[in-house]
């Protein structure tokens, strides 16, 4: 597995644990400090998942086998990292 891989995991973990919300600020801005925090977590743990998808397509692992691994639809997943293949190649 590429070390970058390793590098989103761990920068999406920190986004996690650096999460610190102050009780003095308002709800509306607590929520959106949070979601932007989650939201950027959740961003690269989905570039990891695509790249490790790419991998193991390499390595002949199935649709179906990696869409399991992942909790979504083949056919969504497929699409998903299949679009982000394209992105990342032009």
């Amino acid at each position: 597995m590429p070390s970058f891989v390793t590098d989103l995991i761990t920068h999406a973990v920190r986004h996690l644990t650096e999460l610190q919300v102050p009780g003095s600020i308002p709800a509306d801005e607590a929520a959106e400090l949070a979601m932007a925090s989650l939201g950027a977590a959740r961003a690269l743990i989905g570039q990891a998942m695509n790249e490790v998808a790419l991998a193991g397509r390499a390595g002949d692992v199935s649709w179906g086998r990696l869409s399991r691994w992942a909790g979504t639809l083949e056919d969504e997943f497929a699409q998903r990292v299949q679009d982000y293949q394209r992105t990342v190649t032009l």
